[in-house]
């Protein structure tokens, strides 16, 4: 497999993850109209999904996993906000702090770190067993805090 297939198969396995994880949540928007969401196991609402430069670069693909998982989930609607690296870690943290992330978050090796120095990560594997075989054994790994999994 080439590089560029390994990349895309990441990216792929990442984003359709965590379009599932957090819509499954049924739960949208900042901080002050956040309310606790029943859980039916119907996925549908508002989501908004952070990527880290993406554009235009992967444009065409992450649209089309998009299109595909609205398809898929109709009563779900994806708002896709792509922002620059500069300032991206911190931004991340501020959102984070405020309770003001997006529904789903495109987040770096450093961003991730920073937030789990913060204990601002729920341990997914703790969360969902089994949400490990969907991911690309690399990129699980590389997401994991030193001495906490």
């Amino acid at each position: 497999m080439t590089r560029k297939n390994v990349t895309r198969m990441a990216i792929t396995t990442l984003v359709a993850g965590a379009f599932f994880a957090t819509s499954a949540c049924g739960m949208s928007g900042g901080a002050g109209d956040v309310k606790e969401g029943e859980k039916t196991g119907k996925v549908a609402g508002r989501i908004t999904f952070r990527t880290l430069q993406l554009k235009p670069m992967f444009t065409s693909y992450v649209q089309g996993v998009i299109d595909a998982f609205e398809k898929q989930y109709p009563d779900a609607k994806v708002t896709w906000e792509d922002v620059p690296g500069d300032g991206y870690n911190e931004k991340i943290v501020a959102d984070a702090q405020a309770g003001a992330l997006p529904d789903v978050v495109n987040l770096s090796t450093d961003s991730f770190q920073l937030l789990g120095d913060r204990g601002m990560l729920a341990d997914v594997a703790k969360l969902d067993p089994e949400v490990a075989k969907d991911y690309v054994p690399g990129a699980w790994e590389q997401f994991k805090l030193p001495g906490k999994g």
